[in-house]
């Protein structure tokens, strides 16, 4: 056992907002510091806010680099390859500085920046997958950087078993899920009259298909209300919707960074999950830690790795509006039903807790050869 912490370097691009990715980077970010690791999280920070929605631990030294590695709108092909090469050289510095034994990169421009650094000949690299393979779309230039540059990797970690088969094409992938501490108290199930949805308002969310299903449900069941929490280009037709429907007083949409959820998640009868695509949805994660029984879109990965369908929530098939209907009524009308799955729910998330999942992630550490554990 070496006799000093190692020294992790996490990279991602922003903090400032309350996105799931921002929260899963923050509390990892302090649990590794938490389980003996030393820990630097280094943001590229495009718009040079320096500042985190979420709170980090004071173990964690939180550094700023204003990077953007090419990705972005402005200028010609010509200057974003500058761009480009010029952040790489800053973050290849940057590095040197800090000399992490271990760095992880959360995104895939990260991820080929770093590996266009020196640092792989002294550090351990991985890649940190947050989002579903197949919605991780890359032109022509960073599709070959990738196929060249993964497979350089030490290891890839997945969120899901499901994610993991795909990217094992081109690395050696370690599946560690989010985690969820556990919650002294939960949702009075069989008191509330609330359905919470949580999340980015647009379509790859579902929320789309929000009127259809909301406007049924509302209009059988006159004392029931229907919270949104989040912001995102859909609102306004939301807020359209409801005006016109008359439902202004039953749909309640709150915005990300004046919502309390621990407070949402406290008055809700049942959680939905409109999403077409997810890779670990944390909301559900939450959602079911208080005991809120959870319905959800059946999505080619994620719900299904967190969900027993029928035992601690319901899975509905995938962009299915009539069959959520049908799901979300059988629930409001049972809640001898919603008070079993609540009970599940809250144990089912046992296999999520922080200790679990840290396990986890010395697996993949240790994976790499040398003796990267925590002492």
């Amino acid at each position: 056992m070496l006799s000093k912490p190692q020294h992790i370097l996490i990279l991602c691009s922003r903090l400032d907002t309350p996105g799931g990715i921002e929260r899963t980077v923050v509390k990892t970010s302090n649990l590794l510091a938490q389980n003996g690791y030393r820990v630097t999280l280094l943001v590229a920070d495009t718009e040079g806010l320096h500042s985190s929605y979420f709170s980090t631990t004071n173990q964690v030294q939180l550094e700023w680099l204003y990077a953007g590695f090419g990705i972005t709108e402005k200028g010609n092909p010509f200057s974003r390859k500058f761009g480009l090469f010029r952040d790489i050289r800053r973050l290849g510095q940057r590095i040197s500085l800090l000399q992490p034994d271990i760095i992880i990169a959360s995104e895939y421009h990260l991820t080929i920046a770093m590996m266009l650094t020196a640092a792989k000949k002294k550090a351990a690299c991985f890649a940190w997958e947050h989002l579903h393979y197949k919605n991780q779309r890359t032109n022509r230039f960073w599709s070959l950087l990738k196929k060249r540059y993964y497979p350089r990797l030490k290891g890839i970690i997945c969120l899901n078993e499901t994610e993991a088969g795909y990217y094992s094409q081109l690395n050696k992938t370690h599946v560690v899920p989010n985690f969820i501490e556990p919650t002294a108290v939960s949702a009075d199930v069989l008191q509330a009259k609330n359905i919470l949805t949580v999340g980015w308002l647009a379509e790859h969310k579902g929320i789309d298909l929000f009127p259809e299903i909301a406007g049924k449900i509302l209009s059988e069941h006159p004392d029931w209300t229907w919270t949104l929490v989040g912001d995102g280009p859909l609102k306004s037709g939301i807020l359209r919707f409801a005006a016109a429907k008359q439902l202004q007083e039953r749909i309640i949409l709150v915005g990300a960074d004046e919502a309390d959820l621990e407070k949402e998640y406290k008055q809700a009868a049942l959680f939905v999950l409109l999403s077409r695509t997810e890779a670990f949805p944390m909301v559900l994660l939450e959602a079911m830690a208080y005991g809120v029984p959870a319905i959800s879109f059946d999505c080619p990965s994620g719900p299904a790795h967190i969900i027993n369908h029928k035992t601690d929530g319901i899975l509905v098939a995938n962009n299915d509006t009539k069959e959520m209907y049908l799901t979300i009524n059988d629930l409001i009308i049972s809640p001898d039903k919603r008070y079993r799955l609540s009970i599940a729910a809250r144990e089912n998330m046992h296999r999520f807790r922080p200790e679990a999942i840290m396990t986890k992630w010395n697996l993949a550490f240790s994976a790499v050869g040398k003796e990267l554990s925590a002492p």
